[in-house]
């Protein structure tokens, strides 16, 4: 891997790290928003946590090494994924989650370590799923009330945005990058 290419790829996990700092804020905000209708789940403390520590790392990231922040974000996410399916069943962003996971993984770390981790977490959501359907988990949630809830509906455009809008300008920044690595490398070459 060039240094090049390492340089980007630094920079923009922690763009991605800050996106996500900011983007919790509004997120978390909303979880705990919940306690009035839900009263107070562990999906919560995970939630208040996940954001505590993923800012913490952003806040010292110089003095973390790369994989180091590339493998703690995926933690965050992953803990996320399961905080919110255990708590919520089907009902959870998880699959959203999930998603941002896999493209996390692809975009930050080798594939030799990427694929197993999202191999990891399909057979994590196929266990869930396995206990779900013997009926060893349950969820306790009164789907009508809470689909109603324009607080849910705040909380999903929120997330489908912020993760939206997250992935776009990684891609945005990703692309810059390569477009300015093509345009050094044709001025190299002219010389």
């Amino acid at each position: 891997m060039t240094r090049e290419f390492f340089d980007l790829r630094n920079q923009l996990l922690n763009d991605a790290m800050l996106w996500l700092c900011i983007s919790a804020i509004p997120s978390v905000g909303l979880s705990l928003m919940r306690v009035v209708e839900l009263g107070w789940l562990p999906v919560m403390s995970a939630h208040v946590m996940s954001m505590a520590t993923l800012w913490l790392i952003w806040l010292v990231r110089k003095q973390l090494s790369y994989y180091f922040r590339a493998v703690s974000l995926l933690s965050i996410i992953w803990l996320g994924i399961y905080a919110g399916l255990l708590q919520f069943g089907p009902t959870a962003f998880s699959g959203l989650h999930s998603i941002f996971f896999s493209i996390i993984a692809i975009l930050f770390l080798p594939r030799s370590v990427a694929w197993p981790l999202i191999v990891f977490n399909t057979l994590c959501l196929v266990l869930v799923g396995s206990l779900s359907g013997l009926g060893w988990l349950g969820f306790e949630l009164d789907y009508q009330a809470y689909s109603r809830s324009p607080l849910t509906w705040v909380r999903t455009i929120w997330t489908f945005t912020a993760y939206a809008v997250i992935l776009a300008l990684i891609t945005a920044r990703m692309i810059d990058g390569v477009k300015k690595s093509e345009q050094f490398c044709a001025r190299i070459s002219w010389t």
